[in-house]
């Protein structure tokens, strides 16, 4: 369990809060594949913008420091940050067909 947390702890905590989240949300009976496309694509179109993928390629790739500054310290994302990345995508949201 430690290297497990040792692991985790490496990762962005906005990331992990937005994986714990979409997890939650896609919880009981009669949620299908569309729904978690769709969180998942929604999270992944902000990520570049708003989340701390660049400054984990900055750390791991151009830098090499392995040294991210995520834009949380630590596991306490506030829930309006993660409901920020989230959020529907209005005219930019995936659009599939409910029968995949």
């Amino acid at each position: 369990a430690a290297e497990t947390v040792k692991t985790l702890r490496r990762n962005s905590p906005l990331s992990m809060a937005c994986t714990l989240e979409m997890l939650r949300r896609l919880r009981g009976p009669g949620i299908g594949m569309v729904p978690a496309l769709e969180q998942e694509y929604r999270f992944t179109a902000r990520s570049l913008e708003k989340g701390d993928f660049i400054e984990g390629v900055r750390a791991a790739i151009i830098d090499k420091d392995r040294s991210p500054n995520w834009q949380h310290a630590d596991w306490d994302v506030p829930q309006a940050d993660i409901d920020a990345m989230l959020a529907p995508l209005g005219g930019n949201e995936l659009k599939l067909e409910e029968n995949l």
